[in-house]
């Protein structure tokens, strides 16, 4: 009798419990918690910045459509090739086991190239690709866009307005070889060229190191 009058009184005490929060809700007040930000506690309000929005639209795109299947064993040249006729959205899909490559991997846009899981596929390289840039040290896989950053700058242009927290849209200059979707903005801050003592420019060839202040640490 205990455990059936226990379980009547539950039972009331949940609907009371749910007619309150419909009362609640009614009336414009929400009882339900509400997760906080990140970095809650951590930053204050006014210097944080809305990241929900940043990132690929719709969010990475899980490709389902396998264009050629590797086994290891297969060369590098065998897993560039797959890439370069693998048509756009599909995957290029690396089998488990190791592949030992004397080779650089180049990818190609809008194409996929997939293991079979962590620690199932592994590439152990032994070589590299000169990745369409100047002199060495080159990578291992390579992504390429333009020669920006590795041959010189090829396409720049001029912050010229958005620069408001919160914004989501930048003026630029020039929009010279941008396509929506598909391009990929680096923001950087001009170079300054003098070396007055307070930074060191790593984008300037040939600049000193700045002087070391009496107990400072030595800028580099």
């Amino acid at each position: 009798m205990k455990d059936r009058k226990f379980g009547t009184w539950g039972t009331r005490w949940a609907g009371i419990a749910l007619a309150l929060w419909l009362s609640l809700a009614l009336n414009g007040v929400s009882i339900l918690p509400v997760a906080a930000e990140p970095w809650s506690g951590i930053l204050d309000p006014s210097r944080a910045i809305d990241w929900s929005r940043a990132g690929i639209p719709g969010g990475i795109p899980n490709r389902m459509t396998i264009c050629a299947t590797l086994n290891p064993g297969s060369t590098a040249v065998e897993i560039n090739d797959a890439i370069v006729v693998c048509p756009p959205g599909q995957v290029v899909l690396l089998a488990a086991g190791t592949f030992n490559l004397s080779a650089g991997i180049n990818m190609k846009s809008d194409v996929t190239l997939r293991g079979a899981g962590a620690n199932q596929t592994k590439l152990v390289f032994a070589g590299t690709t000169p990745c369409d840039r100047g002199p060495p040290p080159y990578p291992v896989i390579c992504i390429k866009g333009s020669f920006n950053w590795a041959g010189g700058v090829e396409n720049s242009a001029d912050w010229t307005a958005g620069y408001a927290k919160g914004t989501t849209v930048l003026t630029l200059s020039n929009t010279a070889n941008l396509r929506a979707g598909e391009s990929i903005l680096i923001l950087d801050q001009v170079d300054d060229s003098v070396d007055g003592g307070d930074i060191y420019n790593c984008g300037v060839a040939g600049a000193p190191l700045s002087p070391r202040r009496p107990g400072g640490p030595r800028r580099s």
